[in-house]
This record gives structure tokens, sequence and C-alpha cells, in this order.
């Protein structure tokens, strides 16, 4: 019993300098201890930012689906059903509801064209989302919907007193004279300027002069200008 005891008193002096041989001595701590030593990154040029915006970002953010891009990395939204009919309905003068109808009954945006124009009816057409991106089709339906928007009001400035084609008289025809082109290009500013929220260079001026050939009806060239300025690029995108 004797030994038994003491033995194990040998064996607890033996562990007891073992583990103080174990515990590593403390040093002082010093300043260099707090300098950072993870190498440095490269030196890489900063990106350019924005001359008129200092704050703006370095880059542009990633594009959503559906969305287009354009010249100069611009993104550029496709404009949807909803503010196709609002921006019409604005800049003609007309009720929504008049804008476009197929067989005298059906709305060209609400319900003939409501797909291809990034809507959707789940009860009327079975579909339960919008799409994501413009179909190959919503060209032809956005023309559609412009054209007869545009043939309303013309047609209804030719029946009362003129609301917006007032600038030339919508039952005669062009001739090519100066005063004619004076008046196609006073109606074609106002044309810009309720479509597309500012004034036609003069460049744009000139382009839409070509629709004004000698012999045409006015009728017709003020469909045509309302219809050019109404499917461009700048009025079916924001």
């Amino acid at each position: 019993m004797k030994r038994f005891q003491a033995d194990h008193n040998t064996c607890i002096v033996t562990l007891f300098f073992l583990s103080t041989a174990c515990v590593p001595e403390l040093q002082p701590r010093t300043d260099a201890d707090d300098q950072d030593t993870t190498p440095a990154a490269p030196n890489t040029p900063e990106a350019p930012r924005d001359p008129v915006d200092p704050d703006a970002p370095n880059s542009p953010p990633p594009p959503n689906e559906g969305d287009e891009i354009v010249g100069n990395n611009q993104v550029v939204i496709w404009k949807r059903y909803r503010a196709v009919e609002k921006d019409l309905s604005r800049a003609l003068e007309i009720p929504t509801n008049q804008l476009c109808t197929e067989l005298d009954s059906l709305n060209c945006i609400n319900e003939v064209h409501l797909s291809n124009l990034g809507g959707h009816n789940p009860i009327m057409q079975g579909r339960l989302t919008s799409l994501a991106e413009p179909a190959l089709t919503t060209p032809l339906s956005i023309d559609r919907v412009v054209l007869m928007a545009c043939i309303q009001r013309v047609d209804q400035d030719s029946a009362s007193p003129p609301t917006i084609f007032t600038q030339y008289p919508l039952g005669r025809d062009t001739n090519g004279s100066a005063q004619d082109i004076t008046q196609l290009d006073a109606q074609n500013r106002t044309l810009y300027q309720r479509l597309l929220s500012r004034d036609p260079t003069d460049e744009e001026l000139v382009e839409l002069r070509e629709l004004a050939v000698p012999g045409t009806s006015f009728r017709d060239v003020a469909i045509g200008s309302c219809y050019s300025i109404g499917t461009s690029v700048e009025f079916i995108f924001l």
C-alpha cells in the first residue's frame, strides 16, 4: 500500500513537470505585431468615372431580363402595354378605350395584343405570366396599335375643329411649296413634343419632309408622320 502511494505521488510530480515544459513562454507584444503583413494587391488602374456624376458607380449595373442594350452600354427598358396605352392616350388626347379596336369591339391593347405587349390575362387567354422579353410579333402589335391611334386622331381632327393637327389643312394635297414645308415642320415639331417630350433636330425634320411628296394628301402625311414618331425606338423603350 505504501509502495503504491509513493509511485502514485511520483507520477503526479512527473506529469506536473511535463505539462509545465509544454507551456510556451509568453513574449511581450510589440508594435510590429500590429502591422498588416497581407501582400499588397497589384496596382490596377481605376475605372473612369462619369464626368457628369462623379459619384456614379464605375460600371453600369447588369441588365435585367427583357432589357435591351444599345450603344455606349446604355440599358433601355421595353415599354409594356400599360405604358404604351397611357403615353398614346396622353399624347394624342384620345381615351384609352378608343385608341385601337379590332372587329369594332375588341380592345387592341387589353385583349387582342395584350400578350405581345407584355401583359397577360389568365382567364381570357390562359396565360399565367407575362413575357420576359419582346416576342417576334411584338413589333407588329406595336405598329398596329400606334397606326390605329394615329388614324383615330387624324379622322377626329378632320371631322371637327382640330385638336392636334392644326398646322395644315387635312383635306388638301401637298404641292411641295415653301409654305407646305413650313407648315409640315411646325406640325412635326408638335408631334415630337407630344410623343417624345422634346424638340426634333433639323435632320429629323428633313427626314419627315420626305412623306410630303407633291400630290399626297395632308391626311396621309399626318398619319405617316404620327406613325413614324410613335414607332421609333425612343418611344417604344424607356
